[in-house]
């Protein structure tokens, strides 16, 4: 081995030694791949074709749609009491309304807006009421039931 010690402090130096060069590297050595990844990935490819082919001939389910219960039928009393209660609903809500329309805000902007809130809070909360009363009372006749939907969604929005 050679005890020199090179002066490299200027490399433009043309009378410099140039360092001696790097030792010849061992190639690494190649990299096989593993036997057992191998041997896994052949296991699940076999294991999405079995049940692939399982998948193809299970029998299809049954998608008959269930029996249609009939509609239960009601007397004339029962149609009757559940009319007039929700008519007496109806009319609990369309006086909360009266009343709440009847203030008057003046010329207070705030009164104004309160009074404004006040009338949409009674048809808001009157709207839930009504459909509150129509789902306990299922005798009430489709086309009356039709009707007050009708307006409860002119209401909602």
């Amino acid at each position: 081995m050679n005890d020199t010690i090179h002066d490299v402090s200027n490399p433009l130096d043309p009378s410099a030694v140039p360092p001696p060069p790097w030792p010849p590297g061992m190639p690494p050595p190649p990299k096989r791949p593993a036997p057992w990844l191998a041997l896994i990935s052949l296991m699940v490819a076999l294991l999405a074709i079995c049940l692939a082919i399982g998948a193809w001939f299970r029998p299809s389910p049954d998608n008959k749609p269930p029996p249609v219960a009939s509609a239960p039928s009601y007397t004339d009393q029962q149609v009757a009491d559940a009319k007039t209660k929700v008519c007496a609903a109806y009319d609990k809500v369309h006086r909360a309304l009266v009343l709440s329309s009847a203030r008057n805000g003046g010329n207070d902007p705030n009164a104004i807006l309160g009074v404004a809130t006040s009338g949409r809070q009674v048809l808001d909360a009157g709207s839930r009421y009504l459909i509150t009363k129509l789902s306990e009372e299922p005798a009430t006749s489709v086309n009356s039931r039709g009707q007050f939907e009708i307006l409860l969604m002119h209401t909602k929005n």
